[in-house]
């Protein structure tokens, strides 16, 4: 999975898992991710 190659050592259980209108962005250098929903903005 990309995220691995990007946060290897993030607690995995923490992991969401986006659906259908669900984008997930991953910025250089970051160490956390932003989830992004198309249906509320």
């Amino acid at each position: 999975c990309g995220l691995d190659s990007v946060v290897p050592m993030r607690d995995k259980a923490q992991d969401i898992f986006p659906m259908k209108y669900d984008m997930v962005i991953i910025r250089p250098g970051a160490e956390e991710v932003t989830v992004w929903n198309q249906l509320h903005g």
